[in-house]
């Protein structure tokens, strides 16, 4: 006589595999789909600093391009340029007090024209929003990312032609 367990009745050694590998298979996705969704908030954290630094270096770039009096002028208006085109920031917004120009900011001893001696400072911060599981994990729905370059003034003050008499 064939003895017969009470939980092996009517399955078959091929049906208890399939459903061994399903229970695993979803033990593992209970661990896989966290670990999937942090390596996304990381990439996107990553993607918005890097832009946020290129982005920063650009205004720099240009402040340093022109008159050391209309550099707030100049960077706001770099400012909104790179809002309207880049997709990835918002809310970016240059940070109290910037930009700065240093305390060397002259010009040649007694010259009316000539190039601007000195350096300019900018600096951007912009509001990171993860996703997905970053921000229960951290309990804060921004991250608030900063970014500051500085660059030396590369602007020649033109005066007029003619000389003193």
């Amino acid at each position: 006589m064939l003895r017969s367990n009470s939980w092996q009745s009517g399955v078959s050694r091929k049906q208890r595999n399939a459903n061994g590998s399903l229970i695993e298979l979803m033990a593992a996705l209970i661990v896989i789909i966290p670990i999937v969704l942090c390596l996304f908030d990381i990439g996107v954290m990553v993607i918005t600093a890097m832009v946020n630094d290129s982005t920063c270096r650009s205004v720099a770039r240009l402040a340093s391009a022109g008159e050391p009096t209309d550099v707030q002028q100049r960077v706001e208006a770099a400012l909104k340029r790179a809002e309207v085109h880049n997709a990835v920031l918002t809310n970016l917004r240059l940070v109290e007090g910037y930009p700065r120009n240093d305390d060397q900011v002259v010009m040649a001893k007694g010259a009316v024209t000539g190039p601007v001696n000195g350096k300019v400072t900018v600096r951007i911060a912009v509001d990171v929003h993860p996703p997905f599981l970053i921000k229960h994990v951290m309990q804060q729905q921004t991250i608030t990312m900063h970014s500051e370059q500085t660059f030396p003034y590369t602007y020649v003050r033109k005066g007029s032609s003619e000389l003193p008499n």
